[in-house]
């Protein structure tokens, strides 16, 4: 039988006249899988904390349809802020972006006017939908031939 222990675990430490016997074998066993096994845990809920935290960066394109439809855009992940930005050139009080975090988005022209529209963009886990029938088609973010930008953190 060990007369000593490990200071951590506990585990038998025999003294060279001490008697080894196979149960205290196994209790050291069953003591260092217990271990390793927590630390398996450990390592995936860390492993989950580091993947919600991390941001990823998606950027892409589109080019109006001139249509007054809520329109889908698929990028694979859920967006937790978007950024539109657009080259729209129709007159003084022309859509110039959009900023939508939250179910809330802001939409900038280039008079420097902003204007709240709370059911304009809408996130779910596979992208971002835009309602474009709720702004002017022609100097909106759907303009027929008019190319939009949009930067996403996921």
């Amino acid at each position: 039988m060990a007369g000593n222990h490990t200071i951590n675990y506990h585990l038998n430490h025999w003294e060279s006249e001490d008697k080894v016997l196979r149960t205290e074998f196994n209790e050291d066993n069953l003591k260092i899988d217990e271990a390793l096994a927590g630390l398996r845990t450990d390592q995936r809920a860390l492993a989950e904390l580091v993947d919600r935290l991390t941001l990823r960066l998606v950027t892409g394109s589109y080019v109006g349809t001139g249509k007054s439809e809520t329109i889908h855009y698929s990028i694979g992940a859920a967006p937790k802020l978007l950024v539109v930005t657009t080259n729209n050139e129709y007159d003084y009080h022309t859509c110039t972006g959009l900023w939508a975090m939250g179910g809330v988005a802001f939409v900038n022209y280039t008079d420097q006017y902003v204007n709240l529209m709370p059911n304009y963009v809408a996130f779910d886990e596979d992208g971002f939908s835009i309602n474009h029938s709720l702004l002017d088609l022609r100097s909106g973010l759907n303009r027929d031939g008019s190319r939009q930008t949009y930067r996403v953190l996921c």
